[in-house]
């Protein structure tokens, strides 16, 4: 073979080959690259992008969804108000388990109904990927119903955990695992005995600053075991149906209404008024994933019993 002839199927092969930085399109609807997200991250190589177009994705291909151990970016980019991942109670949503580290990114979905044993949203077992402001919804587990961590560094921000349901952990479970939550809100999270919206197990222990841990059916806000002593500092915990004590290493903390604009009505942004907001706290940093969405508010609750407020999971 003449050296013209190997440099042209060199460059040939070159061109064939999407280089780092691409990005795939994923629409339901058959208008990007793929209609699958699994069928986006599978054809994705490290530093290339998945971009997820607004809309409901479940069935196969849509959860149980696996990176494979690339850093790949997935993002969402009209948010999680627009772009959902519903695991219909068939399987969990994604699966970290290959040693993806923080340039392994989810970003900007709602998952809900996912179902498993260990992490009904999310399971990152010895790997440390990136969740950025995601919600995860109704998910259910025996451990860690909207995420289970276990060995892991992982770092999760700006996310919302809401009406999951598990034995253990019904927000999360964190064993032997020493990952960074900031700026999240976990509410309304229970489960029929559930010891703990936040459950840790051993050591190294999750740090969680900025974030609301508030009206659990079920439970104190946090329950650590086995050595375990999370660092919890500038966070806002109220309501509770087991109390509001933390475990672990918990200073500057504040037991206060956070002042949610519509709990019941699932709108975790801030009235006003509320002390998460950085002009009404001496930290001057948010607390919790959101930020203002409504005027003031004398309380961010109505009025009722915990038997009333257990009676909406049913």
């Amino acid at each position: 073979m003449s050296r013209i002839v190997i440099l042209m199927a060199v460059a040939l092969a070159a061109a064939a080959a999407p280089a780092p930085g691409h990005t795939y399109r994923v629409a339901a609807d058959g208008s990007g690259d793929f209609m699958t997200i699994q069928e986006g991250l599978s054809a994705a190589l490290g530093g290339d992008t998945v971009s997820v177009a607004p809309g409901t994705y479940s069935g196969a291909g849509n959860r149980s969804l696996n990176f494979g151990g690339r850093r790949v970016l997935l993002i969402a980019p009209a948010g999680p108000e627009s772009t959902t991942i519903d695991c219909e109670s068939a399987a969990r949503g994604f699966t970290f388990s290959s040693g993806e580290d923080t340039t392994a990114v989810v970003r900007g979905f709602t998952i809900t109904r996912g179902y498993a044993a260990q992490g009904g949203g999310i399971n990152c077992t010895g790997a440390s990927p990136l969740i950025d402001g995601c919600w995860f919804v109704a998910n259910s587990a025996t451990s860690g119903a909207g995420a289970f961590f276990a060995s892991s560094s992982a770092k999760v921000r700006n996310c919302v955990f809401t009406g999951n349901t598990a034995t253990y952990g019904s927000g999360a479970t964190f064993l032997l695992s020493a990952v960074v939550v900031r700026n999240c809100t976990f509410a309304r999270n229970g489960g029929a005995g559930a010891p703990g919206t936040l459950y840790c197990v051993g050591s190294p222990a999750p740090t969680f600053r900025a974030c609301v841990v508030a009206f659990s059916a079920a439970g104190p806000p946090m329950k650590c075991e086995n050595g375990a002593s999370p660092v919890t500092t500038r966070s806002v915990v109220f309501g509770n149906a087991g109390g509001n004590t933390l475990c672990g290493n918990a200073t500057d903390n504040l037991v206060t209404d956070p002042l949610l604009c519509g709990m019941l009505a699932a709108d975790y942004t801030l009235c006003a008024n509320s002390p998460c907001l950085p002009g009404n706290n001496a930290w001057g940093e948010r607390v919790g994933a959101l930020g203002a969405g409504c005027g003031d508010c004398a309380s961010a609750v109505e009025p009722m019993s915990w038997g009333r407020i257990k009676a909406l999971w049913r």
